[in-house]
């Protein structure tokens, strides 16, 4: 993926998409191309910094959001590029257990 390359369906996820395109194509050259891959991760990873940073501040436990992806499974959600959608008991019971791993407990 070129670095100045725009995604018309950016998300959540498209940033890290983005990095683990480039950390793939680095790891997977030949050599030739080292130089301009080592370029463009530095520039990714340099645009990325805030999230990176970011990272150890992750929020506390939202019970109002956890309630809200528990009724996906009979009511659905909205997502931003599928629209209405129902999800899966399995996708609800990982999302809150990754959201557990990454939240900040409440003292």
């Amino acid at each position: 993926m070129d670095i100045n390359e725009v995604s018309t369906t950016e998300d959540l996820w498209t940033p890290y998409k983005e990095l683990a395109a480039v950390v793939d194509s680095y790891l997977s050259s030949d050599g030739g191309s080292a130089p301009y891959a080592v370029h463009t991760f530095e520039a990714v990873l340099r645009r990325q910094a805030q999230a990176f940073r970011a990272l150890p501040h992750n929020p506390p436990k939202n019970p109002t959001s956890r309630e809200e992806i528990k009724r996906g499974v009979t009511e659905g959600v909205t997502l931003p590029s599928l629209g209405e959608t129902v999800l899966s008991e399995e996708l609800v019971d990982e999302a809150i257990i990754i959201s557990g791993l990454y939240s900040k407990k409440i003292h």
